[in-house]
């Protein structure tokens, strides 16, 4: 009669161990869908796989006399090697009636040594929520927690341990809850409250900073126009040239007597004469109406 093996060459219809039931419970466990292990240096991932593998043994009602040689089955790669040379240094025999806790102390001090316990310890210690959402830092602190069971012996210090790493503003509200379903309940809405709260403000920073862009372009366009209303006034008139002009007098700056023109003298000028306040060409600026009744009103006033 033919038997099937697995990859480490043991028999899985449990023949040769004298046990017709070993198919049976390896049937159940693989409907679980357990995950492989194939080794490395994650010692959380060691140790979630290592406690998922006791559970989906407990769920399909594995015996412990199978529990090894059925588990077993899921190691691939690096970590089926391990295996290969254990059964090689124990012998078969003595693998074969090992118990499910003996299995976990060789995984434990093969994947988790006392150096990565050590680690994970102060990593969990020094756990903050810092920029992490409430959810990824609750899945942070339960991770580690499994591993660090004896540095919170009691719910109490749990939540204390818990809350210590959560911002100051969350600790007077949090401490108010005496269990961690309520504790993770009360983060979670502070910190909701508070992403309210900012994103408010933002609103209102982007409006403040709008208006007060607003002010100070409507206050330089206002001082822009004062100073050039400033310079106008403050150009001095210049009683040889007859004009209002800055700097030095040359033939340029001075006005012509006949058309009120700047830039040349009477003498030199070709065009009527004109009244070179108002441009009219039927008088002079001595004898312009306009200038009389201006000064008139003046003088009246």
């Amino acid at each position: 009669m033919t038997t099937s093996r697995d990859q480490d060459g043991s028999n899985v219809n449990g023949k040769n161990e004298g046990d017709d039931n070993l198919v049976f419970y390896y049937n159940k466990f693989m409907r679980c869908k357990p995950v492989p292990f194939k080794g490395g240096q994650e010692l959380v991932v060691n140790l979630r796989w290592l406690r998922q593998m006791e559970m989906v043994l407990e769920s399909c009602g594995c015996p412990e006399d199978k529990k090894v040689m059925i588990a077993s089955r899921n190691l691939k790669e690096s970590a089926l090697n391990w295996w290969n040379c254990k059964k090689v240094a124990l012998g078969t025999e003595y693998i074969s009636r090992m118990i499910w806790s003996s299995f976990s102390k060789m995984f434990e001090a093969k994947y988790c040594t006392p150096r990565d316990m050590d680690v994970i310890e102060k990593e969990f210690l020094m756990l903050k929520k810092d920029g992490k959402l409430i959810d990824d830092y609750v899945t942070a602190f339960y991770e580690k927690l499994q591993f660090c069971a004896h540095l919170c012996p009691d719910v109490a210090t749990t939540i204390a341990r818990f809350i210590g790493g959560l911002p100051i503003e969350y600790h007077e509200l949090c401490k108010t809850k005496s269990d961690m379903n309520n504790v993770v309940e009360e983060a979670t809405r502070i910190e909701d409250d508070l992403r309210v709260k900012a994103d408010e403000h933002k609103d209102f920073g982007l409006k403040r900073k709008s208006s007060v862009i607003s002010e100070v372009s409507k206050k330089f366009k206002s001082d822009s126009t004062n100073k050039a209303g400033d310079d106008k006034e403050f150009v001095p008139w210049c009683s040889s040239c007859k004009a209002i002009h800055k700097g030095a007098c040359s033939e340029r700056t001075r006005r012509c007597d006949k058309c009120g023109k700047q830039g040349h003298v009477a003498p030199n000028c070709k065009d009527k004469t004109r009244c070179y306040r108002y441009g009219s060409d039927d008088h002079k600026i001595a004898y312009c109406p306009k200038k009389k009744g201006e000064e008139m009103k003046d003088n009246n006033s």
